[in-house]
């Protein structure tokens, strides 16, 4: 029969992606979710937040959680240098004022995210970049040149709606009013006063009193940009958590579709099975990285993801991208398959039928360690190897199958040969028959001499 197979105590809470979540939503919102693009005027509280953080995640399709929220991109940047040593280039055509419109615009779109991206990378310290911006600066010593014809005077082209409408945007209604007024002004100079009309002034003139500006501007924006890119061992110290939560939860659910796709390549209950195997399998890959072992240490402790966060951030320059992203997605994954397999599928949208006795095994409130255990030589290392053994039997159905993983501990040197009696007080430890359990665990006799086995004992001995 399938039945559920319980992580220990310690594993099951530093899997537990509710606990997580629970437990560090409210800092993560705080900083972050302004940035999340679905912020209203409503107040709403921090559940209300997390609930529509979740629903917006699940149908998102964007896997690289360093770009999730960061809004330049050098396509736009490029364009806009591109642009610019075109818009220089025009003729007096009418057809100039949208060009200009279009100009400015897109330097105001790319403005709003560089200030955007400016206040975001000292919270979220992304990898540093090679990317030279400095070459994506305006000229600001360019200016329109006169070529065929003369330039249209302000009067002509304010006759069009169109691009009155432009001008008044691109300036504002009082600077509009004042370089496009239409009538006769004085000012005074040695030899006199001179009249003048700003409506007169040639479009190529009107427009150049206030472009350097706008291009100063944008050169301002994107130099501070410039300033506050990561650079090597470059952080501020003391947001290593906040730059870790950003990862930890931008990187939610991006693993369900490999999970959905499990679940449905078997029938139930094999489609469980396979999947409690996925996450016995994965946990053990995960503790053999870096970046694994430092999780599954330090979240035994109470402040335990501050020193994940630190260890993480002091190492990142020495993790490749694919590391970092491989670390991030398979927690995910492990997280969100116990979650499922301890009856929680609806949460995650999936349509899974749990068969009749699989959470025999399981309490949510059950306590899975074996405190002083007399069999365990190490008494630290207790959950570790016991969880060990379980996740080795929760794969196996014969007797010489299930007893195996106990008698590579017992040859690893972990743990001394138990009783069948402490053997059976371990929850969640598989029900094998006196006979076998005692024939397979003596000492006098060989069962195992296969490449399993012997890899078995290895594992055992590294923990």
């Amino acid at each position: 029969m399938s039945s559920f197979m319980p992580l220990t105590e310690t594993q099951s809470m530093i899997f537990d992606i509710t606990k997580l979540h629970q437990k560090y939503w409210r800092t993560f919102c705080d900083v972050y979710y302004v940035h999340l693009g679905f912020e209203t005027e409503e107040v709403h509280s921090y559940k209300q937040k997390y609930e529509t953080f979740c629903r917006r995640k699940s149908v998102s399709e964007e896997k690289d959680y360093e770009e999730k929220l960061l809004y330049v991109k050098i396509e736009d940047l490029d364009f806009l240098k591109s642009y610019a040593e075109l818009f220089f280039t025009q003729t007096e055509s009418l057809e100039f004022i949208a060009s200009l419109y279009f100009f400015v615009k897109k330097m105001w779109n790319i403005e709003t995210k560089l200030r955007h991206d400016a206040e975001l990378l000292s919270f979220i310290c992304p990898r540093c970049t090679k990317v030279d911006y400095s070459k994506y600066l305006l000229d600001e010593s360019k200016c329109l040149i006169v070529r065929q014809g003369n330039w249209p005077n302000v009067r002509e082209v304010l006759k069009s709606s169109i691009y009155s409408a432009m001008l008044r945007e691109i300036l504002g209604q009082e600077a509009f009013d004042h370089y496009t007024l239409d009538s006769p002004q004085f000012i005074d100079t040695a030899c006199g006063k001179i009249e003048y009309n700003m409506a007169d002034e040639s479009i190529r003139n009107f427009v150049n009193m206030f472009i350097g500006s706008l291009i100063e501007e944008y050169n301002s924006r994107l130099n501070f940009f410039i300033s506050v890119q990561p650079k090597t061992s470059n952080y501020p110290k003391g947001c290593e958590q906040i730059a870790f939560l950003y990862r930890l939860f931008m990187s939610y659910e991006d693993s369900l579709p490999e999970i959905k796709d499990i679940l449905d390549e078997s029938p139930s209950p094999l489609n469980l099975e396979v999947l409690q195997e996925e996450r016995n399998n994965l946990i053990t890959s995960f503790r053999e990285t870096t970046l694994g072992k430092s999780w599954m240490q330090r979240m035994q402790y109470k402040d335990g993801i501050e020193h994940v966060a630190k260890y993480f951030m002091h190492h990142l320059n020495g993790l490749t991208k694919e590391e970092e992203t491989l670390f991030f997605y398979t927690l995910d994954k492990i997280c969100i398959i116990e979650d499922i397999l301890k009856g929680n599928a609806d949460k995650y949208r999936l349509d899974v039928k749990y068969p009749e006795g699989w959470f025999d095994n399981y309490s949510s409130t059950e306590d899975l360690t074996s405190p002083g255990c007399p069999f365990v030589k190490e008494p630290s290392q207790t959950d570790v190897i016991l969880s060990k053994i379980r996740e080795y039997q929760s794969v196996k159905k014969k007797p010489k199958d299930l007893a195996m993983p106990v008698r590579a501990a017992i040859d690893a040197g972990v743990i001394k040969r138990p009783t069948l009696k402490e053997y059976e007080e371990v929850k969640g430890f598989a029900k094998i028959a006196k006979s076998s359990f005692e024939d397979y665990t003596n000492p006098c006799k060989q069962p195992y001499n296969d490449s399993a086995y012997n890899g078995m004992v290895e594992v055992f001995k590294k923990l």
